[in-house]
Protein backbone atom coordinates (compact mmCIF):
# COMPACT_ATOMS: atom_id res chain seq x y z
CA UNK A 1 0.00 0.00 0.00
CA UNK A 2 1.31 3.41 -0.86
CA UNK A 3 2.43 5.59 1.95
CA UNK A 4 -0.41 7.50 3.56
CA UNK A 5 0.69 10.60 5.43
CA UNK A 6 -1.33 13.31 7.09
CA UNK A 7 -0.88 16.03 9.48
CA UNK A 8 -2.62 16.53 12.63
CA UNK A 9 -4.11 20.03 12.12
CA UNK A 10 -5.20 21.22 15.52
CA UNK A 11 -6.48 24.44 16.94
CA UNK A 12 -5.96 26.78 19.76
CA UNK A 13 -8.77 29.32 19.91
CA UNK A 14 -7.44 32.45 18.23
CA UNK A 15 -8.67 34.84 20.86
CA UNK A 16 -7.10 32.85 23.65
CA UNK A 17 -4.04 31.04 22.36
CA UNK A 18 -0.78 31.11 24.25
CA UNK A 19 2.22 29.91 22.28
CA UNK A 20 5.89 30.22 23.11
CA UNK A 21 8.75 28.80 21.07
CA UNK A 22 12.49 29.50 21.12
CA UNK A 23 13.68 31.18 17.95
CA UNK A 24 16.57 28.77 17.55
CA UNK A 25 14.57 25.61 18.25
CA UNK A 26 14.18 23.08 15.42
CA UNK A 27 11.00 23.60 13.44
CA UNK A 28 9.60 20.14 12.61
CA UNK A 29 7.82 19.37 9.34
CA UNK A 30 4.47 17.59 9.15
CA UNK A 31 3.48 15.91 5.90
CA UNK A 32 -0.26 15.57 5.61
CA UNK A 33 -2.65 13.67 3.39
CA UNK A 34 -6.42 13.64 3.42
CA UNK A 35 -8.54 10.76 2.16
CA UNK A 36 -12.23 10.09 1.73
CA UNK A 37 -13.09 6.53 2.73
CA UNK A 38 -16.05 4.88 1.05
CA UNK A 39 -18.96 4.22 3.46
CA UNK A 40 -18.59 0.83 5.10
CA UNK A 41 -14.87 0.56 4.27
CA UNK A 42 -13.42 2.20 7.39
CA UNK A 43 -12.45 -1.09 9.00
CA UNK A 44 -10.75 -2.22 5.78
CA UNK A 45 -8.59 0.91 5.59
CA UNK A 46 -7.70 0.80 9.29
CA UNK A 47 -6.83 -2.87 8.92
CA UNK A 48 -4.41 -2.04 6.09
CA UNK A 49 -2.82 0.76 8.11
CA UNK A 50 -2.34 -1.45 11.17
CA UNK A 51 -0.97 -4.38 9.21
CA UNK A 52 1.29 -2.61 6.71
CA UNK A 53 1.93 0.99 7.76
CA UNK A 54 2.20 0.68 11.54
CA UNK A 55 5.22 -1.71 11.52
CA UNK A 56 7.11 0.72 9.26
CA UNK A 57 6.19 3.69 11.45
CA UNK A 58 7.14 1.82 14.63
CA UNK A 59 10.63 1.17 13.25
CA UNK A 60 11.03 4.82 12.19
CA UNK A 61 9.96 5.94 15.66
CA UNK A 62 12.39 3.52 17.30
CA UNK A 63 15.40 4.71 15.32
CA UNK A 64 14.54 8.39 15.78
CA UNK A 65 13.80 9.19 12.13
CA UNK A 66 10.34 10.57 12.97
CA UNK A 67 8.95 12.27 16.06
CA UNK A 68 5.33 11.16 15.70
CA UNK A 69 2.54 9.87 13.48
CA UNK A 70 -1.13 9.05 13.67
CA UNK A 71 -4.51 8.58 12.07
CA UNK A 72 -7.48 10.88 12.63
CA UNK A 73 -11.15 10.80 11.70
CA UNK A 74 -13.81 13.49 12.18
CA UNK A 75 -15.66 13.29 15.48
CA UNK A 76 -17.68 16.33 14.46
CA UNK A 77 -18.44 15.93 10.76
CA UNK A 78 -18.02 19.43 9.32
CA UNK A 79 -16.47 18.82 5.91
CA UNK A 80 -17.50 16.19 3.37
CA UNK A 81 -14.33 16.37 1.27
CA UNK A 82 -12.33 14.01 3.55
CA UNK A 83 -12.93 11.66 6.45
CA UNK A 84 -9.49 10.22 7.24
CA UNK A 85 -6.15 11.86 7.88
CA UNK A 86 -2.74 10.28 8.53
CA UNK A 87 0.16 12.46 9.71
CA UNK A 88 3.91 12.08 10.06
CA UNK A 89 6.07 14.54 12.03
CA UNK A 90 9.81 14.64 11.35
CA UNK A 91 12.60 17.14 12.03
CA UNK A 92 13.46 17.92 8.40
CA UNK A 93 13.01 17.05 4.72
CA UNK A 94 15.81 14.47 4.83
CA UNK A 95 13.93 12.53 7.49
CA UNK A 96 10.77 12.52 5.39
CA UNK A 97 12.89 11.18 2.55
CA UNK A 98 13.90 8.30 4.81
CA UNK A 99 10.21 7.64 5.50
CA UNK A 100 9.61 7.27 1.76
CA UNK A 101 12.60 4.93 1.50
CA UNK A 102 11.30 2.80 4.37
CA UNK A 103 7.92 2.34 2.66
CA UNK A 104 9.62 1.52 -0.63
CA UNK A 105 11.78 -1.09 1.13
CA UNK A 106 8.71 -2.63 2.78
CA UNK A 107 6.98 -2.86 -0.59
CA UNK A 108 10.00 -4.54 -2.19
CA UNK A 109 10.09 -7.09 0.63
CA UNK A 110 6.55 -8.22 -0.22
CA UNK A 111 5.50 -10.36 -3.14
CA UNK A 112 4.02 -8.82 -6.29
CA UNK A 113 0.72 -10.54 -5.61
CA UNK A 114 0.52 -9.19 -2.06
CA UNK A 115 1.29 -5.64 -3.21
CA UNK A 116 -1.36 -5.90 -5.90
CA UNK A 117 -3.91 -7.10 -3.36
CA UNK A 118 -3.09 -4.20 -1.01
CA UNK A 119 -3.45 -1.65 -3.81
CA UNK A 120 -6.75 -3.10 -4.93
CA UNK A 121 -8.21 -3.12 -1.41
CA UNK A 122 -7.07 0.44 -0.69
CA UNK A 123 -8.27 1.94 -3.96
CA UNK A 124 -11.60 0.12 -3.67
CA UNK A 125 -12.02 1.65 -0.21
CA UNK A 126 -11.23 5.31 -1.01
CA UNK A 127 -12.35 8.00 -3.46
CA UNK A 128 -9.33 8.62 -5.68
CA UNK A 129 -9.99 12.24 -6.66
CA UNK A 130 -10.65 13.29 -3.05
CA UNK A 131 -7.04 12.73 -1.98
CA UNK A 132 -4.81 15.74 -1.28
CA UNK A 133 -1.50 16.40 0.48
CA UNK A 134 -0.43 19.36 2.59
CA UNK A 135 2.97 20.12 4.13
CA UNK A 136 3.44 22.29 7.22
CA UNK A 137 6.15 23.53 9.54
CA UNK A 138 5.38 23.87 13.24
CA UNK A 139 6.57 27.35 14.19
CA UNK A 140 5.54 27.33 17.86
CA UNK A 141 4.17 25.00 20.48
CA UNK A 142 5.01 22.56 23.25
CA UNK A 143 4.70 18.82 23.77
CA UNK A 144 3.91 17.29 27.16
CA UNK A 145 2.83 13.82 28.14
CA UNK A 146 2.31 11.05 25.61
CA UNK A 147 -1.27 9.78 25.08
CA UNK A 148 -2.53 7.83 28.06
CA UNK A 149 -3.92 5.04 25.86
CA UNK A 150 -1.25 2.55 24.71
CA UNK A 151 -2.56 2.72 21.14
CA UNK A 152 -2.34 6.51 21.16
CA UNK A 153 -6.10 7.07 21.16
CA UNK A 154 -7.37 10.55 21.89
CA UNK A 155 -8.81 13.72 20.36
CA UNK A 156 -7.42 16.67 18.45
CA UNK A 157 -9.02 20.09 18.42
CA UNK A 158 -8.17 21.86 15.17
CA UNK A 159 -8.59 25.30 13.69
CA UNK A 160 -7.90 26.89 10.31
CA UNK A 161 -6.99 30.59 10.14
CA UNK A 162 -6.36 32.81 7.13
CA UNK A 163 -4.43 36.07 7.29
CA UNK A 164 -5.14 39.07 5.11
CA UNK A 165 -2.62 39.45 2.25
CA UNK A 166 0.75 40.45 3.63
CA UNK A 167 -0.31 39.80 7.24
CA UNK A 168 0.94 36.23 7.61
CA UNK A 169 3.79 37.10 9.98
CA UNK A 170 1.46 39.33 11.99
CA UNK A 171 -0.95 36.43 12.45
CA UNK A 172 1.88 34.21 13.70
CA UNK A 173 2.88 36.92 16.17
CA UNK A 174 -0.73 37.39 17.26
CA UNK A 175 -1.16 33.72 18.08
CA UNK A 176 2.20 33.69 19.86
CA UNK A 177 1.62 36.82 21.92
CA UNK A 178 -1.84 36.63 23.45
CA UNK A 179 -2.46 34.92 26.75
CA UNK A 180 1.08 33.66 27.30
CA UNK A 181 1.20 30.77 29.71
CA UNK A 182 -2.38 29.50 29.33
CA UNK A 183 -1.55 26.50 27.19
CA UNK A 184 1.86 25.99 28.78
CA UNK A 185 0.11 25.59 32.13
CA UNK A 186 -2.40 23.17 30.60
CA UNK A 187 0.55 21.10 29.35
CA UNK A 188 2.30 21.31 32.72
CA UNK A 189 -0.88 20.26 34.52
CA UNK A 190 -1.38 17.31 32.18
CA UNK A 191 -4.69 18.60 30.86
CA UNK A 192 -3.46 18.55 27.26
CA UNK A 193 -0.73 16.47 25.66
CA UNK A 194 0.57 19.34 23.54
CA UNK A 195 -0.31 22.25 21.29
CA UNK A 196 1.17 24.08 18.33
CA UNK A 197 0.91 26.47 15.41
CA UNK A 198 1.54 25.30 11.86
CA UNK A 199 2.20 27.26 8.68
CA UNK A 200 2.28 25.81 5.15
CA UNK A 201 5.64 25.39 3.43
CA UNK A 202 4.11 23.93 0.28
CA UNK A 203 1.54 26.58 -0.58
CA UNK A 204 -1.84 25.47 -1.94
CA UNK A 205 -4.28 27.94 -3.47
CA UNK A 206 -7.23 28.62 -1.19
CA UNK A 207 -5.75 26.80 1.81
CA UNK A 208 -5.56 28.46 5.26
CA UNK A 209 -2.39 30.37 6.10
CA UNK A 210 -2.22 29.00 9.65
CA UNK A 211 -3.38 25.96 11.59
CA UNK A 212 -3.33 25.47 15.34
CA UNK A 213 -3.95 22.39 17.47
CA UNK A 214 -4.17 20.85 20.92
CA UNK A 215 -4.50 17.25 22.12
CA UNK A 216 -6.69 15.75 24.85
CA UNK A 217 -6.96 12.14 25.94
CA UNK A 218 -10.73 12.39 26.52
CA UNK A 219 -13.53 14.70 25.43
CA UNK A 220 -13.77 15.84 29.03
CA UNK A 221 -10.39 17.49 28.61
CA UNK A 222 -11.99 20.03 26.27
CA UNK A 223 -14.14 21.30 29.17
CA UNK A 224 -10.97 22.03 31.14
CA UNK A 225 -9.32 23.78 28.19
CA UNK A 226 -12.35 25.98 27.59
CA UNK A 227 -12.59 26.81 31.31
CA UNK A 228 -8.95 27.93 31.29
CA UNK A 229 -9.57 30.07 28.22
CA UNK A 230 -12.64 31.67 29.79
CA UNK A 231 -10.63 32.44 32.92
CA UNK A 232 -7.90 34.09 30.86
CA UNK A 233 -10.51 36.11 28.98
CA UNK A 234 -12.10 37.29 32.23
CA UNK A 235 -8.79 38.76 33.41
CA UNK A 236 -8.65 41.20 30.50
CA UNK A 237 -9.88 44.73 31.01
CA UNK A 238 -12.35 46.30 28.59
CA UNK A 239 -9.49 48.35 27.15
CA UNK A 240 -7.31 45.29 26.68
CA UNK A 241 -10.17 43.44 24.99
CA UNK A 242 -10.87 46.34 22.63
CA UNK A 243 -7.18 46.59 21.72
CA UNK A 244 -6.99 42.85 21.05
CA UNK A 245 -10.08 42.89 18.85
CA UNK A 246 -8.77 45.87 16.88
CA UNK A 247 -5.46 44.09 16.31
CA UNK A 248 -7.25 40.93 15.18
CA UNK A 249 -9.47 42.87 12.77
CA UNK A 250 -6.41 44.12 10.94
CA UNK A 251 -4.88 40.66 10.61
CA UNK A 252 -7.54 37.99 9.98
CA UNK A 253 -9.44 37.55 6.71
CA UNK A 254 -13.12 37.75 7.72
CA UNK A 255 -15.34 34.70 7.26
CA UNK A 256 -12.54 32.19 6.72
CA UNK A 257 -12.17 30.56 10.14
CA UNK A 258 -13.26 26.93 10.66
CA UNK A 259 -12.79 24.28 13.37
CA UNK A 260 -12.53 20.50 13.39
CA UNK A 261 -12.55 17.92 16.15
CA UNK A 262 -10.82 14.65 15.31
CA UNK A 263 -11.01 11.29 17.00
CA UNK A 264 -7.61 9.59 16.84
CA UNK A 265 -7.75 5.77 16.92
CA UNK A 266 -4.01 5.25 16.47
CA UNK A 267 -0.95 7.44 17.08
CA UNK A 268 2.53 7.61 18.57
CA UNK A 269 4.74 10.47 19.73
CA UNK A 270 8.16 10.78 21.36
Amino acid sequence: MRRITIVALLLLSVAVAAVVSAEDAPKPITVASFFKVVPGKGDTVMGLIKKYDKPVMDRLMADGTIAGWGVGMPWAHTNGSWNLVFWVDAPDWASHGKVDQAFEAAEKARSTDENKKIEQEFHASTVADAHRDLVYRQVAGKMGKAPANPDGKGYLWLANWTAKPGKEDDLTSFLSDIYPGVFDKLVADGVIGGYGILVPIVHVAGAPTHLSWYWVDTLGGIDKVQAALRAAHAKRSAEQQASLEARAAGIFEPGTHSDDLLEVPLSAVK
